[in-house]
């Protein structure tokens, strides 16, 4: 089954687009929330994150402040 991720990002944000891209390469569909446009979603990311930087990315419940590549692809294959 598929797993559903999510990425709370800027479009100022570099570490944000290497995340993007690495979920492009990987073949991983996600849904991207830019926190400069959807206010609501930007205090949902602090709710689950408890940060205010992005990108904050979630795979289905877990949820990862920054792009720690080794970890999110744990979690993928999880």
């Amino acid at each position: 089954m598929a797993k559903k991720v999510k990425i709370y990002s800027s479009p100022i944000c570099p570490t944000c687009e290497m995340a993007k891209k690495f979920f492009k390469e990987k073949g991983v569909e996600y849904e991207d929330i830019d926190i400069f446009k959807d206010k609501e979603k930007a205090k949902e990311m602090v709710e689950k994150s408890g940060q205010k930087r992005v990108p904050v990315i979630e795979i289905d419940e877990e949820v990862f402040s920054g792009f720690n590549k080794k970890k999110i692809e744990e979690a993928l294959e999880k």
